[in-house]
C-alpha cells in the first residue's frame, strides 16, 4: 500500500506483514498491535470501548466464528453474506484499490478483498481493527491493509482509490467534532474521502432514510433510541434528545434529497440511489430509485400476511400502492427504510454502472438480490413494468458455479437429446469475483408440463454422460451429515448412505440430477419446454427429480403435518433408514435426499406426499397391477 508520510509528506510502500517505515524520515506508523495507526482526533463516533475485548481474546484462541456465535449481537453483523451485496452496484474489479472507511469488524473489507487488488480497512476504534486483523489472518487474506485513522489524518495521496466504502458510518461523523455544526463535519468528511478518490472513482455510501416509513410508523432511531427523532426538525430533535437522554442529537441521518445535494456539492457528477431492504446492514434487495418500476415490482412481489403486524401493514400498503398506481409517483422513494448510494466522481470517463454490465447491456435499472450469499440481479428497461433480463453470479456460490459449468458442458456436446431441454444464457461476462450469466426474463410460464413431459426430460438427461466435475460433488457428504445428525440416530446413517452412493457409482447407476425439478422451472421453448435453474444439479438417482416434480404440484399445509405424513408414509424415520438397505434402496435414498429437505421446508401436504410415495412404489414394481409410467423403466439402463 502506497502511503503518504504524515511527517515529511513523502511516499513509501508499506505492507502489514513488512511493517515498513518512511524511507525519508524514518517515521513508522506501525504500532505493537501489528497494524498501522495515525493520530485520531476526538471520539470515533461509535466507540466500542472495551466491550469486545473478551470476545477478541476468544477469537485469537478458538477462531472468529466460534467467538462471535456466542454473541448474538455480532454473529449476523459479521458473518451474514448479504452484507456485501451493495458492492455489486459499483465498478469494483480485479485492479481496484478500495478504502473501507469505518470498517467495523471488516465484513465488507473481507468481501472486497476477494474482488479487488488491495483493500484498506480503516476505523478509528482499535477493537475493530484488531478484529479485522484476526479475521484476515484466519482467512489467509494478504491484500488487506488494516489502519487506525480518521478522515482528518488519512495518510494517502490524492487519487489513491478506485472505490471508497462508507457503510453505516456517515451518521456517526458529527460525533467526532461535537463543537461544530453537524453538516459542516459531514461535508468535511466527504470532501476528505473525495480527495483520495481517483477521478471517475466511486463512493459507496449506505445509511438509514431520515423519513423512512419505519420511523414514521414509530420505530426507534437506532442511534439515539428515540421515537420520531429523525423526522423532527433538527432543533426540535436536539431539544428532545437533551430532555430525554441528556445529550445532544448528533447522529444525523439524511433524506433522499439531502443525500443528492450533499454529493452534488462535493464533486460527484453521477449519483445512483437504491432502496435497501430490509435495511442497508443486511441488504437482501437493492432496488434502483431512478425509475419507479423496479420498486413497484419489488413491492408487488412481497409476501402478504407474513411477519409482525407492522410488517403485514407495510406489505399491504405497498401492494395497494402498486395496484392504485401511487407507487409510480416520485414521492414514493422518499419513504424507503434506508439507502445505498453509488456516487461517481467527475469526470466519469469509464461510466458509472457496474463493470459486469460493460459492453453487454444497454443502460438498465438494477434490482440486486442476495439470499444466503447467492447474488443475482434483475435488469429493467426504463419505464418497463417487468424485468428484461436476469443475471446470476457464480461469485462465492458453488451452486451457481456448478450451473455455469454444467451449461458449458451441455453446450460443448451438441446434437444430444438434452439440447432442446437446456436454456443457455445469451451472454456471459466477468463479475467482481467470478462470472455473470445473463438470461432473458420469462414473461409467462404458459401451460404447465405434465408427468409425461417430466419423464421425457429425465430420459434425455439420464442419457448424458456424467461430467468429471460432478464426480467430486460435496453434496453427498452434506446429505450424509444431515442423516447422521438426526435426533436419536448415529453416524451409521451417514455411513450407510455413503456406501449406497459408492455402490451406485461403481455400478454406473448414477446420473445427472437436476435437483430442483418443478413446474416453475419448465419454460416455454420453440418445440415444447426448456428447463432452467440448474444450480442444484448433482450426481444421483433420476428418481429424485421425479419425486420432486410430484411433490411440488401442491405446496399447502404446515410443517407439523408434513413431518407426520412422512412418518406415516415411510413407517417413521427408522423405517425409512431400514429401507435404505432393501432392494428399493435407490428409490428411498432419493426420497431421503430430496424428501427430507422438502419436509423441513414445509412444501407438501399429506395427500401430495402419499401420491409421491405411491408413484415411487409403482415405479419400483411394488404393486404389479400398476404400470410403470412410460419410459421410466430405462432410466437406469
Amino acid at each position: 500500500m502506497r502511503l503518504r508520510c504524515p511527517r515529511c509528506y513523502g511516499a513509501y510502500e508499506a505492507a502489514a506483514d513488512g511493517r515498513q517505515g518512511c524511507a525519508s524520515c524514518g517515521l513508522n506508523l506501525f504500532v505493537p498491535g501489528g497494524y498501522a495507526a495515525t493520530a485520531v482526533s476526538g471520539p470515533g463516533g461509535f466507540d466500542p470501548g472495551t466491550a469486545f475485548e473478551a470476545m477478541l481474546d476468544q477469537a485469537e484462541r478458538e477462531g472468529w466464528e466460534t467467538a462471535v456465535r456466542a454473541r448474538p449481537d455480532l454473529a449476523d453483523w459479521t458473518l451474514a453474506p448479504e452484507r456485501a451485496a451493495g458492492l455489486y452496484l459499483t465498478r469494483i474489479g480485479r485492479e481496484s484499490a478500495v478504502l473501507d472507511y469505518g470498517c467495523g469488524f471488516g465484513s465488507l473489507s473481507m468481501a472486497a478483498a476477494a474482488m479487488a487488488k488491495e483493500v484498506v480497512a480503516l476505523d478509528a476504534a482499535e477493537p475493530f481493527i484488531r478484529g479485522t486483523m484476526i479475521r484476515a489472518r484466519e482467512a489467509g487474506i494478504s491484500n488487506l491493509f488494516p489502519l487506525r485513522s480518521d478522515y482528518r489524518h488519512l495518510p494517502f495521496f490524492d487519487g489513491t482509490f478506485d472505490l471508497v466504502i462508507v457503510n453505516g458510518v456517515l451518521e456517526y461523523i458529527p460525533c467526532q467534532r461535537p463543537d461544530r455544526p453537524p453538516m459542516e463535519t459531514v461535508r468535511a468528511c466527504i470532501a476528505a474521502l473525495t480527495r483520495v478518490l481517483k477521478p471517475g472513482g466511486q463512493l459507496y455510501l449506505a445509511i438509514e432514510n431520515r423519513f423512512g416509513c419505519n420511523y414514521l410508523l414509530g420505530a426507534k432511531d437506532e442511534h439515539s433510541g428515540l421515537r420520531f427523532a429523525t423526522v423532527l426538525p433538527r432543533p426540535l430533535a436536539h431539544l428532545y434528545s437533551r430532555l430525554a437522554r441528556a445529550r445532544p442529537y448528533l447522529t444525523w441521518t439524511h433524506s433522499h434529497r439531502a443525500l443528492r445535494r450533499l454529493f452534488a456539492e462535493t464533486g460527484y457528477d453521477h449519483v445512483q440511489v437504491y432502496a435497501a431492504f430490509p435495511n442497508y446492514r443486511f441488504p437482501v434487495c437493492l432496488v434502483s430509485l431512478t425509475d419507479p418500476a423496479p420498486l413497484a415490482f419489488f413491492a408487488w412481489g412481497l409476501i402478504p400476511g407474513a411477519g409482525s403486524l407492522r410488517r403485514r401493514i407495510g406489505v399491504a400498503a405497498a401492494r395497494a400502492a402498486v395496484w392504485t398506481g401511487i407507487a409510480r409517483l416520485p414521492a414514493w422513494r422518499t419513504l424507503v427504510p434506508s439507502f445505498a448510494c453509488v456516487s461517481t466522481r467527475a469526470p466519469a470517463e469509464n461510466g458509472a454502472r457496474p463493470r459486469w454490465l460493460d459492453g453487454k447491456e444497454p443502460p438498465a435499472e438494477l434490482y440486486v438480490k442476495s439470499r444466503h450469499g447467492r447474488i443475482s440481479a434483475l435488469l429493467f428497461k426504463r419505464g418497463a413494468r417487468q424485468p428484461r433480463a436476469v443475471v446470476n453470479f457464480t461469485d462465492g456460490n458453488n451452486f451457481a458455479a456448478t450451473e455455469a459449468a454444467l451449461l458449458t458442458y451441455f453446450a460443448r456436446r451438441p446434437g444430444q437429446a438434452i439440447d432442446r431441454w437446456v436454456l443457455q444464457p445469451y451472454a456471459r461476462t466477468a463479475s467482481p469475483a467470478g462470472e455473470a450469466l445473463y438470461y432473458r426474463w420469462q414473461q409467462g410460464r404458459g401451460r404447465k408440463p405434465s408427468t409425461a413431459d417430466a419423464t421425457a426430460f429425465l430420459e434425455a438427461l439420464a442419457a448424458v454422460e456424467l461430467p468429471p466435475f460432478l464426480d467430486t460433488d460435496v453434496r453427498d457428504r452434506t446429505v450424509a451429515e444431515k442423516l447422521g445428525g438426526l435426533k436419536g440416530r448415529g453416524p451409521e446413517w451417514a455411513a450407510r448412505y455413503l456406501a449406497w452412493v459408492e455402490g451406485c457409482d461403481k455400478a454406473g447407476r448414477l446420473r445427472i440430477v437436476h435437483g430442483d425439478l418443478h413446474a416453475g422451472n419448465f419454460v416455454p421453448a420453440e418445440d415444447g419446454f426448456a428447463v432452467v435453474d440448474w444450480e442444484f444439479a448433482h450426481r444421483g438417482s433420476p428418481w429424485e427429480d421425479l419425486f420432486t416434480f410430484a411433490v411440488w404440484r401442491g405446496r399447502s399445509g404446515s410443517a407439523g403435518r408434513f413431518v407426520a405424513a412422512a412418518r406415516a408414509a415411510a413407517d417413521g424415520f427408522g423405517g425409512l433408514a431400514a429401507r435404505l438397505g432393501s432392494e428399493r434402496e435407490d428409490l428411498f435414498a432419493g426420497l431421503v435426499t430430496v424428501g427430507l429437505r422438502l419436509i423441513l421446508e414445509a412444501r407438501m401436504d399429506a395427500r401430495r406426499l402419499e401420491q409421491a410415495v405411491r408413484l415411487l412404489d409403482r415405479a419400483a414394481g411394488v404393486d404389479p397391477r400398476r404400470e410403470v409410467p412410460s419410459g421410466l423403466g430405462g432410466l437406469y439402463s
